[in-house]
């Protein structure tokens, strides 16, 4: 099985029982706990089941083609998961900045706000460049020879994850609200994950009306699970 699959197979796949899709963000509860996940989406896609989405659940959309519909589906994932392992709280961007000292080359998939405070020689990797960024198509052939990766959670939306962490070359982090919290990661290569834990059902009214996740930031927990 691949890695969706495997983190399928660690949830319930319980029925979303309501959903926000924001701008931003897309927010879900399923069970009474809050999921969160990038919105990703061609402005031309509608999610098949517009209209019809609660009451659907991860493994319905999560897998979908429209990115819209894997974007829900990546929410309810993690309105499931239950972080375990080797535990911590706190700011991953303070702790990438001090760690960046101690690597010669990193890399970054996803623009970051931290990046900017980082020396160094340092690559980063955006779907639709911006100034200062490569394009994603660079990554292949990069990313195997950074000592430091650094992925947005937002991969695991677009079905880039699993081929990220079989590339990277370095020690590996997935972080992001959209990461899932699962120690499925760490066997495709992650050692390192950031994402969050709520149950804080306002999360929804905040990405609902546009916010992101400095709008939630006090809402939710910033959970860092490290590899064993």
């Amino acid at each position: 099985m691949g890695l969706t699959e495997d983190i399928l197979s660690e949830v319930d796949t319980k029925p979303i029982d309501d959903i926000r899709i924001g701008i931003k963000y897309t927010g879900v509860i399923v069970d009474n706990r809050v999921g969160v996940g990038r919105t990703i989406y061609d402005q031309c896609e509608t999610p098949l089941k517009v209209g019809n989405l609660i009451g659907t659940k991860a493994a319905d959309l999560i897998c979908s083609e429209k990115t819209i519909e894997a974007s829900i589906g990546c929410a309810a994932i993690n309105a499931q998961l239950t972080p375990g392992g080797k535990i911590d709280k706190g700011n991953i961007f303070e702790r990438i900045i001090k760690m960046a000292e101690d690597f010669k080359t990193i890399g970054v998939v996803g623009r970051f706000p931290f990046v900017n405070k980082i020396t160094g020689n340092v690559y980063v990797f955006e779907k639709n460049p911006i100034p200062g960024c490569l394009p994603a198509s660079k990554a292949d052939e990069l990313l195997p020879k950074c000592d430091l990766v650094v992925i947005t959670g937002s991969a695991f939306v677009n079905k880039s994850l699993e081929h990220l962490l079989e590339i990277s070359g370095g020690y590996t982090m997935v972080i992001g609200p959209s990461t899932p919290l699962s120690a499925v990661l760490f066997e495709f290569g992650a050692d390192l994950l950031a994402g969050i834990h709520c149950e804080n059902r306002s999360v929804l009214d905040v990405v609902g009306q546009g916010g992101g996740t400095r709008d939630f930031s006090r809402m939710v927990d910033n959970i860092i699970m490290e590899k064993r």
